[in-house]
């Protein structure tokens, strides 16, 4: 069959350049391999993504390996496609143009979600700050000052004050309780027979 393609670029100022392309083949086949008659260059494309043949003189398109394609915004796996039908694959929007120059089918290919594009939109959606959260940094600031306070300096000094220690003499085999002090919580204790001697 007859094939012109008809590759679309945008350019800054909003204007398409077309480039036109001839080929004489027995099917299209549209994806990133070398071999595809259509290459379309971008990492969301398979290698072998689509096939368009034409058959009585109709069109059909098919998604091969799995991948995953629409016609007129709907997802198909096999399709009869006519002048106009639009289809996306990957990034890229195929357009089914009317016959030109007695070819047996012309498409347009237009890039129309560039790769830049969907990176900086997953980089904005990945962005997670504490702000995100409902607090500002000045907040959870001190959310984690009166957290390691309340952890290493009130815990324990109200954990001793309900449960008073108890301090055994050894020599006596007596055992009474320690005196309730705020200094009790980090002190170690009397000094033991040998350190008194240095002391």
């Amino acid at each position: 069959m007859k094939v012109l393609i008809r590759y679309g670029t945008r350019k800054s100022r909003g204007d398409v350049a077309v480039r036109d392309e001839w080929l004489e083949c027995d099917s299209l086949l549209i994806g990133r391999s070398t071999a595809s008659e259509i290459q379309l260059m971008d990492p969301r494309v398979l290698l072998e993504h689509a096939r368009v043949t034409v058959r009585s003189g109709e069109a059909y398109v098919e998604a091969l390996n799995g991948g995953s394609m629409s016609v007129n915004g709907n997802l198909a796996d096999t399709a009869k496609v006519s002048e106009l039908d639009v289809l996306h694959i990957g990034p890229f929007q195929v357009i089914i143009e009317p016959n030109k120059d007695d070819s047996d089918i012309t498409v347009s290919i237009e890039l129309i979600s560039p790769l830049g594009d969907e990176l900086e939109n997953l980089k904005n959606r990945a962005k997670i700050n504490v702000t995100s959260v409902g607090l500002s940094k000045r907040k959870w600031s001190w959310i984690a000052f009166a957290t390691v306070l309340t952890t290493v300096l009130i815990w324990p000094m109200v954990v001793s004050w309900i449960i008073p220690d108890s301090i055994v003499d050894v020599q006596n085999a007596e055992t009474f309780e320690a005196p309730m002090t705020p200094t009790a919580v980090w002190t170690s204790g009397g000094i033991s027979a040998a350190p008194q001697v240095f002391w």
